[in-house]
């Protein structure tokens, strides 16, 4: 695994040799962002980089220190995690009380002192508890996210006691923690994925991730990019496709072979991550150290994946963040291993044509509203049949997803 600083115990005094011919006698301590800190025998410490040592001894502390083949990504930022917060860190906490309103609040461990950190809020149509962030902390820990639910909001009480509650949440959170208020993410399970787009009307936000739901009037969202989830059958499909529609290259439409059901925590870790390059790669500036730590994190993150996930995951990171210099030739080193199983590209591109399928043909019938309850349109599914099932339809992770959007959607149940 990587991380800012490769610590074991130190490697025995021996002779190093460069690859230019240069032998120096020492001890390797650390492995830090490709360099290899070397006392020597006379006590000085050197820096080396790991690439300019003989095969045989970079072999040697790859090994020593656990590191993959190929190049090693760049050092973190360095920076302290943030101390003396009102609320613990790395623990589901709550409920907040609000001002007669409530919350469960989760702080990442990763979150750097000094650092404003994005946030995403969740609302569910059914009211909200604590273990529902839980399943998305390892995605807020990887990017540094702060979490949050509202405990009252729900279908029940209406919009506008929807309103007044989050109002109140989302100001206390704003208060208490340090928060970027450029970088509100709102979430929420169907009626609650339709409050997302409303809570981004009390304060703006930069991302939305509807699961199961819609845009509640035309005009109400006030975001930059959405990222849409929601079962293939959904009997939502067609407004969250619109949704995602609507934001053409920032929008995108991620679908499960489920109706109207929760998507699973991998694919909001994907949203979160998604809405996250986007962010930084229109960062103007001032994001120079959270970069750092972003791109080692990512990193790391992607080794961990199953090879289909890491590669459609690390295409986006490429081509939406774009990393550059040495984190770039990591990447890249990463996708020509993944490369060699052609069903991984294959996984990513039937991902975004799905996505692309559901703007062209989905998204027309999401745009006249309503809940297509027991619906189901021939001619869409004569298209899935005609544009996606040749190509895709033998991806094992896929094909259920195209026999989910062919399919009569699903019905309301007692």
């Amino acid at each position: 695994m990587w991380c800012s600083v490769l610590i074991a115990e130190p490697m025995a005094s021996r002779e190093w040799k460069a690859k230019g011919g240069h032998v120096v006698e020492g001890k390797v301590m650390t492995v830090e962002g490709g360099e290899v800190s070397l006392e020597r025998a006379e006590g000085q410490v050197v820096k080396v980089k790991l690439e300019l040592f003989v095969e045989e001894d970079q072999k040697a502390i790859r090994e020593h220190f656990g590191l993959p083949d190929g190049p090693v990504p760049a050092a973190g930022s360095g920076a302290k995690a943030a101390e003396g917060l009102p609320f613990p860190m790395g623990k589901v906490h709550g409920p907040v009380d609000a001002g007669g309103s409530n919350y469960f609040v989760y702080v990442p461990k990763s979150l750097k002192e000094g650092r404003e950190a994005p946030l995403l809020f969740y609302t569910n149509a059914g009211g909200g508890q604590g273990k529902m962030i839980q399943e998305l902390t390892p995605a807020a820990e990887t990017l540094g996210w702060v979490l949050a639910i509202s405990v009252e909001s729900s279908n029940k009480r209406g919009m506008a006691a929807n309103e007044r509650h989050n109002q109140a949440c989302l100001d206390h959170l704003l208060k208490n923690l340090p928060i970027d208020k450029g970088r509100l993410h709102y979430t929420g399970n169907s009626g609650g994925g339709s409050e997302a787009f409303a809570n981004s009307s009390i304060k703006k936000a930069f991302g939305v991730m509807p699961n199961i739901a819609y845009i509640p009037d035309v005009g109400l969202e006030k975001t930059e990019v959405v990222y849409g989830l929601g079962g293939g059958s959904d009997f939502n499909r067609y407004l969250t496709a619109f949704a995602a529609a609507k934001y053409k290259d920032k929008g995108f439409h991620r679908m499960t072979n489920k109706g109207h059901a929760a998507a699973p925590p991998e694919h909001r870790f994907d949203g979160m991550f998604w809405m996250h390059c986007h962010f930084l790669a229109d960062a103007k500036s001032g994001y120079d150290d959270e970069r750092r730590d972003f791109e080692l994190a990512t990193l790391t993150w992607l080794r961990g994946l199953k090879p289909n996930r890491a590669y459609s995951n690390a295409v986006l990171f490429r081509d939406i963040y774009k990393p550059d210099g040495q984190n770039r030739q990591v990447l890249d080193h990463m996708l020509k291993k993944l490369e060699k199983d052609s069903a991984n590209p294959l996984y990513h591109e039937g991902l975004m044509a799905i996505s692309e399928f559901s703007k062209k043909y989905f998204a027309p019938l999401g745009e006249r509203g309503g809940s297509k309850i027991g619906f189901k349109d021939p001619k869409n599914a004569a298209l899935v049949d005609r544009e996606l099932m040749p190509k895709y339809g033998k991806v094992p992770e896929l094909a259920p997803v195209l026999q989910a959007m062919r399919a009569q959607t699903a019905r309301l149940t007692k």
